[in-house]
């Protein structure tokens, strides 16, 4: 789906939601001075208000939006400025968490904390992975599905959370069809780790537990 924000007149101003790449849109929330409004690689609604000088009450600063519930949470805390122009997104750490950025009136602040938990990262439609098992002890076996050829090469590689390449698969197969990756996970300490598929823009990002 699509978002965006209605800014012309105050009081059908708010967050707007397309299903339909933009054909049609349904109000999703009613709220004046909604300035931008971006989405996570994990797929969560963020709303940055810019509030007019006169204006008494209104809300203001950087929400997300519960797609839910259709209430916003916000999420202000050391925010040195509220009103704000854009927002955006960066992988941090090759995937394993996100940088937010805020562009404010008074300059750019960004955080990778906004979310007390960072869902899987997956963003693609031209592959998918998954491994088992997981939790694992010695071995894991990943498995890969490409549904379309693609034209760029294929990244896949492990990390532990301390941004150390643990293991990389080098020259994976392109084509369409399905495919494992056996991983040797016998000299690894017990521990969290997160592995990163990536093809151009396409990224799935996910963590995996070492039990020992």
């Amino acid at each position: 789906p699509m978002y965006k924000f209605g800014d012309t007149v105050k009081f059908s101003s708010g967050l707007f939601r397309s299903p339909d790449y933009g054909e049609t849109w349904n109000i999703e929330a009613s709220t004046e001075y909604i300035n931008t409004v971006n989405i996570d690689f994990s797929g969560n609604v963020f709303a940055g208000w810019h509030n007019s000088p006169n204006l008494a009450e209104s809300s203001e600063g950087i929400a997300k939006f519960d797609t839910t519930s259709h209430e916003f949470t916000f999420i202000n805390n050391g925010l040195p400025n509220k009103n704000i122009n854009k927002i955006k997104f960066e992988l941090g750490f090759l995937g394993c968490y996100i940088y937010m950025y805020c562009c404010t009136d008074s300059g750019v602040y960004y955080t990778n904390n906004y979310l007390t938990e960072i869902n899987d990262i997956n963003n693609s439609s031209a592959f998918a992975i998954s491994n088992y098992p997981n939790p694992f002890n010695s071995f894991t076996t990943f498995e890969y599905t490409i549904s379309e050829k693609l034209n760029t090469n294929i990244s896949f590689v492990i990390y532990d959370l301390q941004g150390q390449k643990i293991k990389e698969f080098p020259y994976l197969n392109r084509s369409e069809g399905n495919y494992t990756l056996e991983f040797d996970a016998s000299s690894l300490k017990s521990g969290i780790y997160c592995y990163i598929l990536r093809a151009g823009n396409n990224i799935i990002s996910r963590k995996i537990n070492c039990i020992k």
